[in-house]
């Protein structure tokens, strides 16, 4: 078994407010939500309007399509939101 670890920091320069922030990020949990074979979750800042963590587990049998669902989120995080990624780090477990 595979297990990763994804965190990923947002600044969201136009959210005035917790409704605009979950807004602006629920696409993300929508898409990746779904999955069986990850975990997503807000780590930080819940109370923030700007800023926000999240963290995406992955876990499988196979490394390499582990890779290609972090992969795919680096590009979803980065094209599709209307947010700035301020962090984006792996962790292998």
């Amino acid at each position: 078994m595979f297990i990763e670890v994804v965190t990923v920091g947002f600044y969201l320069e136009n959210c005035h407010s917790l409704k605009q922030k979950r807004q602006a990020l629920s696409g993300l949990r929508d898409k990746y939500g779904k999955i069986p074979t990850v975990a997503v979750v807000e780590t930080d800042y819940q109370e923030q309007h700007q800023q926000s963590q999240w963290q995406f587990v992955f876990c499988g049998m196979d490394q390499k399509l582990i890779d290609k669902g972090v992969a795919q989120l680096e590009r979803t995080v980065s094209l599709e939101l209307d947010a700035r990624v301020v962090q984006f780090e792996r962790e292998k477990i």
